[in-house]
């Protein structure tokens, strides 16, 4: 549950589906659908978004990796149609310790 940006300060529930396919070890490709909606009825508000998301992942050194991700987002917000574009970039490095690890990163997006 989250707070909705396009129905004011009403509380929101979203469900989907994806579908992952891994390609060639260093590609991951999905499409999916997301079912946005108002918890309370004082403020209807229905989301249907389709996605498309490609990301590329590559190790960097022996520790670094870095994961490239482009996402198509094609959404109806209570009729209303729009489509969105956003381009992510994650830096990321492993620390192990024994079983257990921690994977601190370096994110940004551009909308």
């Amino acid at each position: 549950m989250n707070r909705a940006t396009e129905s004011g300060t009403s509380s929101q529930g979203q469900a989907g589906i994806h579908l992952d396919y891994f390609w060639k070890k260093r590609w991951t490709l999905r499409a999916g659908y997301r079912y946005g909606f108002d918890i309370d009825a004082s403020d209807p508000f229905k989301e249907h978004r389709f996605l498309l998301e490609e990301t590329y992942s590559k190790s960097l050194t022996r520790h670094f990796d870095v994961h490239a991700r482009n996402r198509q987002e094609f959404r109806d917000v209570n009729g209303d149609f729009s489509m969105g574009f956003r381009t992510h970039l994650m830096l990321e490095r492993d620390f192990v310790f024994g079983k257990r690890s921690l994977a601190p990163y370096v994110t940004g997006e551009a909308l």
